[in-house]
């Protein structure tokens, strides 16, 4: 059960793996004090470059971020059921979206199939299991992939997953936003935080606008952001949101984490695995 009365923050860096220059700089906002989780692509090369960082830093919680859209899947998709273009690459969000909604069973399967096979790099890797599941361009929006993502928490025993309902989403002019006693998630087998906001979504408005939704809201609110340097070499050159917007975002939440140690708000920042009982 949540504290409704506090407001309660997990900051969580997305994308990690995906360069070594979105590691570094997820490793620098949380030694800013800022970061609280990081979220790793384990079928990108920097996956390994990640998890070192997360051993060396044990106060950083980690997760595995799904991803099914981007790079190459980790299992062998040559079984016909359309996860990957015939190039060997993931099938992009413009197909995954319209497949979810009208599932084969062959293509769940090999859907299930990549998720394990991501989370059990991850275990190998790290040595220990996730503390969270995510998913790149949060594709658990969609129910036949949130009951698997869901089934996966539970099987894996993490603490919790990313939570993915309209009323949850606070983003500018989402006036679907509930207040935290009345909202209500019947698909979750895992906990979820209460909300989900991303700094990519409020770049356009000053970050004192979003400090003041953040202190109209209780409970738990996970806070994402995409931190990268501007000139990062490492950065795969296929993928859209380049590293000159992700360092917006980085500039972004520096800016907001100012302002949330200076608000008349009791901000926390704390061990999501506690929280999220």
């Amino acid at each position: 059960m949540h504290n409704h009365a506090t407001h309660q923050l997990i900051v969580t860096a997305d994308d990690c793996g995906l360069s070594e220059g979105i590691n570094n700089s997820a490793y620098e906002l949380h030694q800013a004090g800022i970061v609280t989780t990081a979220t790793v692509m384990m079928n990108f090369p920097a996956a390994d470059h990640a998890l070192y960082m997360l051993s060396q830093t044990p106060t950083l919680k980690g997760g595995v971020h799904l991803n099914l859209t981007d790079g190459y899947p980790l299992t062998d998709v040559t079984n016909g059921a359309g996860l990957a273009l015939a190039d060997g690459r993931f099938q992009p969000r413009t197909m995954l979206f319209p497949r979810a909604m009208f599932p084969a069973q062959n293509w769940l399967e090999a859907v299930e199939a990549e998720m394990v096979a991501q989370i059990e790099s991850y275990i190998a890797q790290a040595g220990r299991k996730p503390d969270h599941l995510t998913t790149h361009m949060h594709f658990h929006v969609v129910p036949s992939l949130r009951k698997l993502v869901l089934r996966l928490g539970e099987r894996y025993g993490v603490s919790w997953v990313r939570v993915f309902q309209t009323s949850s989403t606070v983003i500018p002019y989402n006036f679907f936003v509930q207040a935290p006693e009345e909202l209500f998630h019947p698909d979750n087998l895992r906990a979820t935080p209460d909300y989900l906001t991303s700094i990519q979504a409020w770049l356009q408005q000053d970050p004192a606008s979003l400090l003041d939704t953040l202190s109209r809201l209780g409970g738990v609110t996970e806070i994402v952001v995409h931190p990268d340097t501007a000139d990062d070499a490492t950065y795969p050159a296929e993928m859209s949101h380049k590293p000159q917007e992700r360092a917006r975002e980085q500039e972004y939440i520096l800016q907001l984490a100012d302002m949330l140690w200076d608000s008349e708000t009791p901000f926390v920042l704390a061990d999501p695995a506690q929280i999220m009982v």
